[in-house]
Formats: C-alpha cells, sequence, structure tokens
C-alpha cells in the first residue's frame, strides 16, 4: 500500500471533503474536555482552562489524524457496504491501539513537554488515567461515529442509486421485450382479404394497403413509447379497426363510446389493439353470431367489453396480449388492469393515467 496516501485518493475513500471539519471541530472538542473530564472552569483561571484546553486540542488532532488515516487505509482494504460489519470491527480495535498509544505514549510526552514549559499550574489534574481514558474514548468514538455514519450513508446512497439505476435498465429492458411482441397476427388474413379486393375494386384496395401501411406504422411509431394519449391510441386504432371492418364485414361490431375529456388520459400503447386482437382470437365470429366490442369510460377505467362466446380451441392459449398489457401496467404504474368474465360478457379494465404523471 502506497505511503503516504495520495490526497485524490484520500478524498475518494473519505466521500467528502473533511478539511473544514477539522480545522472547526478539534479547537471545539479541545474546549469541550476539560470541563467535561476534568472539572475545568474558568473560575480556575482563564490562563489556567486555555492551558488545559490546548494540551486537550493536541490530544484531539492526534487522535483524529490517526483515526483518520485509519479509516481511509480500511476503506481501501473494504470498500463495498456489505463489507462494513468487518470494516467496523477491525475499525473497533484500532481505535482502541490509537487510544492506548496516544493515551501512554504522546501523552506523557506532552505532560512533560507543558510542565516543562510551564502551561499547566496544576499538573496532577491531567494525571488521571481514568479521565484521561474517558476523554481519549470519547473523542476516538466520536471521529468514528461521524466518519462512519458520513461514509454509510454515502455508500448507502450509492448503492440506492445504482441499484435504481439497474432497475430502471431491468424495467426498460422488459419493456422492450413486452413491444416486441406487440406483432398482429391478422396480418396474413389481411392479405388474403387483400387479395379478394384487388379484382373487385381497384380503389378500395389501395385505401386497403394504405390502412394496412398506417396500421404498422402506428406499431413502429408508438412502441418506442412507454405511454401515449387516449386520442393517440384512438387515432392510431382507426385504421386497425377500418381492416377488420373489410375482413369481418358486418360479423364485428366495434362501438366507442368516449368523452373528449378523456383524450388527454394516458394508457399503454396498442393496448386497446391487442385486447380486440385478443376478443376475435378466442371468440366465434359469424353471421349469426357477431362479435360485439364496446369501448367506454367507467370510474376512471378505459372498459373493454365483448360478447363471451368462446371458440372450442384445440391449443393451449397463451393468453399473451392479456399478459403483455398487464406487465407493462405493472412495469410503469402501480396500477393494475382488472379481468372480469361471466357467461355473457368478458371485460377488461385498463386504470387511465392522467396526464403529466412520471413513471
Amino acid at each position: 500500500m502506497q505511503f503516504p496516501i495520495p490526497k485524490t485518493v484520500r478524498q475518494e475513500y473519505l466521500g467528502f471533503e473533511d478539511r473544514w471539519l477539522i480545522l472547526l471541530g478539534t479547537p471545539l472538542f479541545g474546549l469541550f474536555i476539560p470541563a467535561a473530564f476534568f472539572g475545568r472552569s474558568f473560575g480556575d483561571g482563564i490562563y489556567v482552562y486555555l492551558s488545559d484546553a490546548l494540551m486537550s486540542t493536541i490530544f484531539v488532532i492526534s487522535h483524529w489524524l490517526l483515526i483518520r488515516e485509519l479509516f481511509i487505509r480500511l476503506r481501501i482494504r473494504y470498500p463495498n457496504i456489505e463489507q462494513t460489519t468487518t470494516r467496523i470491527i477491525v475499525q473497533i480495535f484500532g481505535v482502541i491501539s490509537i487510544v492506548l498509544f496516544v493515551s501512554f505514549v504522546i501523552g506523557p510526552i506532552l505532560n512533560i513537554l507543558f510542565q516543562w514549559i510551564g502551561l499547566f499550574v496544576d499538573p496532577d489534574k491531567m494525571k488521571s488515567l481514568f479521565q484521561g481514558l474517558s476523554a481519549s474514548f470519547t473523542i476516538s468514538f466520536g471521529v468514528t461515529g461521524m466518519y462512519e455514519s458520513i461514509y454509510f450513508f454515502q455508500k448507502y446512497r450509492a448503492s440506492e442509486i445504482e441499484k435504481a439505476r439497474l432497475q430502471a435498465a431491468n424495467v426498460q429492458a422488459q419493456l422492450n421485450t413486452l413491444k416486441n411482441q406487440v406483432n398482429p397476427h391478422f396480418l396474413f388474413n389481411s392479405l388474403n382479404t387483400l387479395i379478394t379486393i384487388i379484382p373487385e375494386d381497384s380503389d378500395l384496395a389501395v385505401e386497403f394497403v394504405q390502412k394496412l401501411s398506417k396500421t404498422y406504422r402506428n406499431i413502429l411509431t408508438f412502441r418506442d413509447e412507454k405511454l401515449i394519449s387516449i386520442h393517440q391510441e384512438l387515432e392510431a386504432l382507426e385504421a386497425y379497426i377500418f381492416l377488420l371492418k373489410l375482413r369481418f364485414q358486418d360479423k364485428i361490431k366495434i362501438n366507442i363510446q368516449l368523452d373528449e375529456a378523456l383524450y388527454d388520459q394516458w394508457i399503454v400503447p396498442l393496448s386497446l389493439q391487442l385486447l380486440i386482437e385478443n376478443a376475435i382470437k378466442h371468440n366465434i365470429i359469424s353471421q349469426k353470431r357477431p362479435l360485439n366490442i364496446e369501448i367506454y369510460e367507467n370510474d376512471l377505467h378505459l372498459v373493454v367489453q365483448n360478447n363471451f362466446q368462446p371458440k372450442q380451441q384445440t391449443f393451449q392459449s397463451t393468453k399473451i396480449g392479456l399478459a403483455n398489457i398487464r406487465s407493462r401496467y405493472e412495469l410503469l404504474t402501480d396500477k393494475t388492469i382488472h379481468i372480469e368474465q361471466n357467461e355473457v360478457n368478458f371485460t377488461v379494465k385498463l386504470p387511465l393515467i392522467p396526464k403529466g404523471k412520471n413513471v
């Protein structure tokens, strides 16, 4: 280990600039110790008290700088927050060693020096072993607690910031995965519909291709958004509904009843399209049994409801559409979707998110 430790390394492992703390803290400790541990007061004379305070200040500086150096070296050795317990145990033994060194080596030398130059009127006042050790341990563990608290708080805050960053990155990765699932299953059916339209009505076929292009353009545009407004969602849905109407004719009916006052509320992108896809995928659609889909607002929820007439499916449903929407809501907000099913209807309620709410 390099000695002495460079200034930049000291600041890195202390976590803050402590110069002013030392300059202000040591004289304050020095003035406090004679009264608190040795019974001194200004009644003993200002000269006596200040001479005691001067010696106490030198003691404080000795403890402080040695403990500070110990902390830096231990933090280089045990830098992680998971190593806090180990670091503190080693620090305790290190601090005790520093206390004993200052009390029994530096202390006697200072006493002799101060008596020689005549600073103390009553040198016996500063010779009590118990009082001296009490002062030394108070200084040492006071400094220890201060540095360790600041260091732990900074490490904890850095850990939380890193955790939040990783969580955000993980959420974004999950969102990207979910958004990549938004790939309409109706593509091949739409192309088959287009094949039947071309020889009968070329103008309608051109409009069909334009709407199909717009549908996929909306998917590419909104898959990078976390939330979009109801107004944007309905605009994107318009082209999709056009394609469905041409494909199913009057076998499917989609009725949207939403007040324009709701248009600036937010939902997850393409959720309405996914729910309509889900209804088409799992329900019988015929001339005699048309699929009716209602979209309306109720109690700050966007409700998508269809008549329940399930297909006799020979395959196990993955329920990927509903799972996709539910997962995106869970990742972005504390709100969840509600799913209700009875013999008549299948209902999904999407919570509306107020405009401007951060997620």
